[in-house]
This record gives structure tokens, C-alpha cells and sequence, in this order.
């Protein structure tokens, strides 16, 4: 990371733009952006194959990436630090690759009641379209210079219980006031190391999240980014359908 910082400064030797920071970008909101989420390469994913528009240099299955840059941040033996800041589960409606595919709106738990499970335990809805239970975090990725950059991550299927585990273990760290009592800290007061590990069950095997503790946030620039974060959440739009999370069907089995 060093190296391209240095690589960027020689690109623009003698000019000094600090004075026009932000300039030309005063119209541009999340919306305009788009939303990076952190995603695991499974086996069949497009990412990991080499003749496919959407292959990303040095995947392969295992490795966590980032939807929006293109970029392999870790993964298989490579952790990668996230601060969460906020969580959201939503019911989301997806039409199936083999009819189109497609985001197709998000629900809340009432939309289950209309839905069947099929042969691949699946909640399906009268039209055909899949009710796709999923749990998103949003927080940010530091990445080995201690720069930050917001992410979501969702969970689905086989994951929901790495959401579960995740929120319990946010949950139960307890620190003192002034006072003497004991209390809750904000979702965005430990950071987190994120890797992945093997899993199977008897539809099949794939690559899931190993989430691991990794200490108090001390950065006070973070914290404030994250506390502005945490009022106003861009995982918002996501729930919304303006910005529809990474894929539909998740390559896990149920």
C-alpha cells in the first residue's frame, strides 16, 4: 500500500491540489457511488474463473473480495480488519437466475407467510421468486496502513448463524463508566478480524466466515466516521432496494 501512495505522488510532481480538495465532487451522494460489499469466492463463482468478464486477478475460492473495486483483501489464511457499525436483516425478493434473475424488492418477516419451502429449502413466493433471508453489517474495512473505507457485509443461508454468533459476541463485551456500572459499548467499539474457513453439509461444501475478536477501536477519527455512520446508515438504501446487495442466490447450500 506504501508503494502506490509513493507511485501516486511521483504521477503529479510539483502540483499541489490541496487546495482544491473535493472540488467537482459536490453533487455526488452515496446513491451515485454504489455500495462495496465484502463477499467470499466460492468455487463456481465467476470471480475465480479465468474467462469470465468478471474474474479478479489472484482469486480463487476462499478469498474475501470487494464488489465494487475488484479487489481481493484476504481470506484463506488472510484475515481482513472490519469495525461494524451497524446490522440490518431484511427479506429479500429475488427472481431465479433460470427466469431472469433480478432484485426484485425487500420485505419484512410478514412476507414469509405467502412462501413455500422447496425441494432445496428455499422460501419460495406464489410468483415463483425467492424470499432470501439476510442479514447485512455495515461497517469498515482498515486496511494495513490503517486506512478505512466503508463495506457491508451480507449473510445469508448457512451464514445467518455466523450473524447470530457475531451479534452475541458484540453483545456480551461489557466495559465500565465512570460510575462504576457496567454497560453495553457501541457496535463500532472492537474491530474484528474476518476470515474464512471450509464448511459442508450433505448438499455440497463452500467457503463461510471465521469472525474473531481483535480488540478495543482506538483510532478517533474512526470513531467519529463510525458514530455519523451509525445515525445515518447507508445500509438503509440497500434494505430500500435503491442499491441491492452482491448476488441473489447465494452459492452455499441451504
Amino acid at each position: 500500500m506504501a508503494t502506490k501512495k509513493k507511485k501516486a505522488a511521483e504521477e503529479n510532481p510539483g502540483i499541489d491540489f490541496s487546495g482544491d480538495a473535493g472540488m467537482g465532487f459536490e453533487n455526488v451522494d452515496q446513491t451515485d457511488l454504489g455500495i462495496p460489499f465484502l463477499a467470499i469466492a466460492q468455487k463456481l463463482s465467476p470471480e475465480v474463473d479465468a474467462d469470465h468478464p468478471k474474474y479478479i486477478e489472484g482469486a480463487e475460492a476462499g478469498v474475501i473480495f470487494n464488489t465494487q473495486t475488484r479487489e481481493v483483501l484476504g481470506g484463506r489464511g488472510e484475515p481482513v480488519t472490519f469495525v461494524p457499525v451497524h446490522y440490518q436483516k431484511a427479506y429479500v425478493e429475488w427472481q431465479p437466475r433460470e427466469s431472469g434473475g433480478g432484485f426484485r424488492g425487500a420485505h419484512t418477516a410478514e412476507i414469509l407467510t405467502q412462501c413455500t419451502r422447496d425441494e432445496r429449502g428455499r422460501d419460495v413466493l406464489p410468483n415463483g421468486n425467492l424470499i432470501v433471508t439476510t442479514a447485512y453489517i455495515l461497517g469498515f474495512v482498515i486496511d494495513e496502513d490503517g486506512d478505512h473505507t466503508k463495506a457491508v457485509i451480507s449473510l445469508t443461508s448457512t451464514q445467518l448463524k455466523k450473524a447470530r454468533q457475531w451479534l452475541n459476541m458484540m453483545m456480551s463485551i461489557k466495559l465500565t463508566n465512570a460510575d462504576g456500572d457496567k454497560f453495553t459499548p457501541p457496535m463500532f467499539s472492537h474491530k474484528y478480524r474476518l476470515s474464512t474457513q471450509p464448511e459442508s453439509n450433505d448438499m455440497g461444501s463452500w467457503h463461510g466466515w471465521k469472525i474473531e475478536q481483535a480488540g478495543m477501536v482506538g483510532d478517533q477519527n474512526l470513531v467519529a466516521e463510525a458514530r455519523e455512520a451509525a445515525k445515518n446508515p447507508m445500509i438503509s438504501s440497500v434494505v430500500q432496494g435503491a442499491l441491492p446487495a452482491h448476488n441473489g442466490e447465494e452459492e452455499t447450500p441451504f
